[in-house]
């Protein structure tokens, strides 16, 4: 079997090559050179006559020698990167490579493969620091929109930006050449500018630059890039939280205090409702780590299963939403965020670098020639399950359990039959042939008493808890009474169509779930589909020879 491997466009990350890597272009290699150009076009920019006439003050962030110019640089950079976007690379700090010359203090760039950088999105055209607060004079305006124009034309050649940098460049080249929107651009007032470029942007241009649709929009932007990359992920790797239970702990670690209202907007009212009950019920005991801890595991499942650049749109789409909403109402903020890139990081590298070291413990097989002892069996033979009087049982135990240990498929046994006639016991024994191969660890056990207490969303919640549990604890999940949890009037439907759903998400978990006589008939007139999950085996009462063989072996333990 082949190992897993990254995509042909993301193999750079694993090398030392110079990479800037935006999340939503892609790794890069950063070309000889370009960088110190691109520093040498800013300098240039920063030292543009035009800009002597724009005096705005400048924060203590820029140093003496920079002017409205050059500070409109750091602007521009950070939001064609986009708005709390996720970037990295060993060349991914790539406002200080190019732009620290206009620091007060400047600083050396980042050049760990492994760290990632983010900042907010307050840009907007036609600028941040280029329009003056008191800006109304014709002469000072026509300068501004010329600076503003220039300006992009320092980042020529930067390619994962180059998309949005034509963009920006359409919108101005369009606004000089209408008179009437020529005339809005000399005569609204500063203040008022944003709202009337935006007023003017297509929908083409929205999808390019989604941040011009002002917070609101953008937040919506950003939740339907979370939902498609969380749902080609849950296609590929299970035991991930659903959506909305997603995006309500994505909102606790963003350290939201209630779900925003702007969601309501975003998501619809019904949806934005499921949220904020998702959110409550997850709010208390809720613990960063442990999502951190979750959520990188889950990523790390969706590398080796082919579909790193989900994973990667999921991150990128995390962040992004934990700046719009630590933003609001107003732009995207650098966010306050543990969502766990840099562990994300570190795994890509960790599992697609990893050295395979040959084993060469063997054992003779016995047989007299080479051929026969690399033949492989057809079944990986299980010892013969101890039960008493249950042929049936027996049968289907011994065939799940051989079936597992060949990794045919997981054990998946509804056991159905009166109380006392080995139900239980069956389970136990799957617990050991399975633990003896080395399939599971132990047997965790559940019943439908936990369920009684429990909301719709309370119980799936729980239940996804435990089959995740399973999972990465190697155990085998044992379901007692399943008829009548599927029966609970609260939860019951709710709660076995999860358990179905579940299942088929995760092909390795190992279920064997108990049931009252009749029991399987009544679960398929509530759940056709969970049954036919199942091999259905059905105990009997014991016939007299069967009581004298459980007497025999009784008397022979006490012995």
């Amino acid at each position: 079997m082949s190992a897993p491997r990254l995509p042909d466009h993301l193999e750079v990350l694993l090398t030392e090559e110079p990479v800037l890597d935006v999340y939503a272009h892609g790794p890069w290699r950063v070309p000889d050179a370009l960088y110190a150009e691109m520093r040498e076009r800013a300098v240039a920019y920063n030292t543009d006559e035009r800009a002597v006439v724009l005096t705005r003050r400048l924060s203590d962030f820029y140093g003496d020698r920079t002017s409205a110019a050059g500070a409109e640089q750091w602007s521009l950079l950070t939001f064609l990167l986009g708005a709390s976007a996720v970037r990295g690379g060993s060349h991914g700090d790539v406002d200080y490579e190019l732009l620290s010359d206009f620091l007060a203090t400047p600083e050396s760039a980042v050049r760990d493969p492994s760290a990632w950088f983010t900042q907010g999105g307050r840009w907007r055209p036609p600028g941040l620091w280029l329009p003056e607060p008191a800006g109304d004079d014709p002469e000072r305006r026509a300068v501004m929109f010329e600076l503003a124009r220039a300006g992009l034309d320092v980042f020529e050649g930067l390619e994962p930006v180059e998309r949005r940098r034509r963009a920006l460049i359409g919108l101005f080249d369009r606004r000089a050449a209408d008179p009437a929107l020529r005339e809005v651009d000399m005569s609204v007032p500063n203040g008022r500018l944003q709202d009337a470029w935006a007023a003017e942007l297509t929908e083409e241009e929205l999808a390019v630059l989604p941040e011009l649709a002002g917070p609101v929009g953008y937040l919506g932007w950003t939740c339907e890039g979370l939902d498609a990359a969380h749902e080609r992920l849950a296609g590929s790797v299970a035991d991930g939280y659903e959506p909305d239970v997603a995006l309500a702990r994505l909102l606790l670690a963003a350290d939201a205090a209630v779900v925003p209202a702007e969601l309501a907007v975003v998501l619809g009212t019904t949806r934005y409702e499921n949220v904020e009950e998702r959110f409550r019920a997850v709010r208390e005991g809720f613990s960063v780590e442990a999502w951190q801890h979750d959520v990188r595991a889950w990523l790390a499942r969706g590398l080796v299963a082919g579909e790193a650049d989900a994973a990667r749109a999921w991150l990128d789409m995390a962040v992004r939403i934990t700046g719009a909403v630590q933003g609001l109402p107003e732009a995207p903020v650098s966010p306050k965020c543990r969502v766990p890139v840099r562990p994300f990081q570190a795994d890509l590298r960790r599992l697609f670098t990893a050295r395979r070291v040959l084993n060469t413990v063997a054992f003779p097989s016995g047989r007299r020639d080479d051929t026969a002892a690399t033949e492989r069996p057809e079944r990986a033979r299980a010892p013969e399950p101890a039960l008493v009087g249950q042929p049936e049982l027996s049968r289907a135990l011994r065939d799940a359990v051989a079936a597992r240990l060949a990794g045919e498929r997981a054990v998946r046994l509804l056991i159905a039959g009166p109380e006392g006639t080995g139900k239980g016991t069956a389970a136990e024994i799957a617990e050991e042939m399975l633990a003896a191969g080395g399939a599971v660890r132990e047997a965790h056990w559940i019943s439908d008493q936990v369920f009684a207490s429990l909301g719709v969303s309370d119980a799936v919640l729980w239940l996804q808890g435990r089959v995740r549990d399973c999972l990465e604890g190697r155990m085998l999940l044992v379901v007692d009474d399943l008829e009548k949890l599927a029966g609970n009037e609260r939860c019951g439907a709710a709660a076995v169509e999860e358990l179905r759903r579940l299942m088929a998400r995760a092909p390795s978990l190992n279920v064997v779930a108990l049931c009252r006589p009749g029991g399987d008939r009544r679960l398929f007139d509530a759940n056709p589909a969970l049954v036919r999950a199942f091999d259905v085996a059905r105990t009997r009462d014991f016939a007299e020879d069967g009581f004298a063989e459980l007497f025999t072996l009784a008397a022979a333990r006490r012995a």
